[in-house]
């Protein structure tokens, strides 16, 4: 339809002369370089939606401007069947949201949004079965709240996103039953998870390796080819997808994969990116594990009753140093509520009193000394 009108779309490659629309499903994208190249091609759907008696949607239809920044300008108006057309700063595309600037800020705003929406949902469930096991609860969060973080991730995964970082680290505060305002590597450690950032950066490694395999005709693969010729330009100082991609490798020392072309063991260089993504972020799995596993046996030689009282979600503490009743360092818990041995631990380690060395103030590789006590007004518990 298009074609036969003359409508002209946009360049990418030698190979490919122009793109005039991308189609998916009910779904059409117009794509233009030029003000009147875009009306022509509305022009043109409005002929079309005539003879075959078809309507546009005009709520869902909007049009949106790509550039570096500034006001749209006064010539820059399209029409459709005699009414004029909403430009717009952000599009939602098949689930991702397009900024006018190519700025994924938006986008993961929104996905944040969204995941925080079924994750209240899911701290109400949880709150139904009386259940904060962190196994089942961090098994349901990588289930349900992670595929919503990551959507998307191929084209925006490749820089670190604290919107993102922050939907995990607000999900292990509450399960450890701690404040908002504790440090996040803590309540991650608490927890033995990593940052959600090696998973949401593994994925636009995984589809450069995919566009690796496409045919030399395929849309992502000449996009990725025109990107790639733009990286090589030394006097462009905007980095795009390319080299953010290009950056990620030579952090992780494969460099040599990229100048290569791709590794010859895909599977083999998935591995090994995975290992050094681990260990670079946060802590290394093993010592993760190792340190949990020091927590949890330290709990177990406390005689901490479960009280877990509806509606309180942390111990309040104070620290005291030793005084003639208790030879050692004592640990008052006040108010302990929900005092499961797993929250007040992690309430202890993560607090900030008025003497550091007093508070447990959690350390990477750390633990709590097991000299220190936990006492309730009626003595030690």
């Amino acid at each position: 339809m298009l074609r036969n009108s003359q409508c002209e779309g946009i360049h990418i490659t030698e190979q490919i002369s122009d793109i005039t629309a991308l189609l998916f499903a009910d779904d059409l994208l117009m794509i233009s370089d030029t003000v009147n190249g875009l009306q022509k091609k509305l022009n043109v759907l409005q002929k079309y939606c005539l003879k075959w008696n078809l309507s546009v949607n005009m709520d869902k239809s909007k049009v949106v401007v790509f550039k570096r920044g500034g006001a749209i300008a006064g010539t820059e108006k399209w029409m459709f069947n005699g009414k004029p057309m909403d430009v717009e700063s952000y599009y939602k595309y098949l689930g991702t949201t397009f900024s006018c600037r190519l700025k994924w800020t938006q986008c993961c705003k929104l996905l944040a949004l969204q995941a925080r929406k079924a994750l209240n949902m899911l701290k109400h469930s949880l709150k139904i079965l009386n259940n904060r096991d962190p196994k089942v609860c961090f098994k349901l969060f990588d289930s349900i709240i992670v595929p919503i973080l990551t959507y998307g991730a191929e084209v925006w995964g490749t820089d670190i996103n604290e919107e993102i970082e922050a939907v995990q680290n607000d999900f292990c505060k509450w399960i450890l039953g701690i404040s908002k305002k504790a440090t996040n590597i803590m309540a991650r450690g608490e927890c033995g998870r990593l940052p959600l950032y090696v998973i949401y950066m593994i994925k636009p490694v995984k589809y450069w390796l995919k566009i690796q395999n496409m045919e030399t005709t395929r849309y992502p693969r000449q996009c990725f080819e025109m990107l790639y010729n733009l990286d090589l330009c030394s006097n462009r100082s905007t980095p795009n997808w390319v080299s953010k991609l290009k950056s990620v490798l030579n952090h992780y020392g494969f460099g040599d994969v990229w100048l290569s072309g791709g590794p010859g063991d895909p599977k083999v260089f998935m591995s090994e990116l995975n290992q050094r993504v681990m260990a670079a972020n946060g802590l290394n799995t093993f010592i993760i594990e190792a340190h949990h596993r020091r927590c949890m046996a330290l709990m177990g030689h406390m005689k901490v009753p479960c009280d877990r009282t509806a509606g309180v979600r942390r111990a309040r503490i104070t620290v005291l140093p030793g005084n003639q009743s208790f030879t050692q360092r004592q640990i008052l818990v006040l108010d302990p509520g929900r005092a499961d041995k797993f929250s007040i631990m992690s309430t202890i380690r993560g607090t900030k009193g008025a003497n550091t060395k007093q508070s447990g103030i959690w350390s990477r590789y750390g633990s709590l000394s097991p000299r220190w006590r936990i006492v309730s007004r009626e003595g030690v518990m």
